[in-house]
């Protein structure tokens, strides 16, 4: 009889190992979460894009022009995945994906429209201490 009533047991904790690992590299402060400010000089100069990212996986993206503050999109948005320093965004209507690497406050990387290669993006996090974020230093 006792090794009948394991049996439950066990097949429960095999399915919480292997259940675990599909879960999405989201942990709670992971440094992702917050607001983010970002440029996509060569795609959409003079717009400002911000990220609302929350801890569960998601985002919501607006734009806005740089000079006059007027909103330039409805409001976008997708999910995103942090494996290590290796962050992607992917919206959930447009296609667009941004693919990057973050450290310091600074998300730095290329975005892509269905597979083709845009152009380069830079993202700041608000309240981080990185001054700069230009794409080739963070300060």
């Amino acid at each position: 009889m006792r090794g009948i009533s394991a049996i439950p047991a066990l097949l429960g904790f095999l399915t919480l190992v292997t259940v675990l690992p599909l879960a999405p590299a989201r942990a709670q402060n992971s440094g992702t979460e917050g607001v983010w400010s970002v440029t996509i000089p060569s795609a959409f100069p003079g717009q400002i894009f911000t990220w609302r990212v929350a801890a569960d996986g998601t985002y919501n993206e607006d734009a806005r022009n740089a000079r006059s503050g007027q909103r330039m999109q409805n409001t976008v948005s997708g999910r995103w995945d942090l494996q290590g320093v290796h962050l992607v965004f992917r919206q959930d209507d447009e296609g667009y994906v941004f693919d990057g690497t973050v450290a310091g406050g600074c998300y730095i990387g290329r975005v892509t429209l269905q597979g083709r290669d845009i152009s380069a993006f830079t993202a700041r996090k608000r309240g981080s201490n990185a001054q700069r974020c230009d794409g080739d230093t963070t300060v």
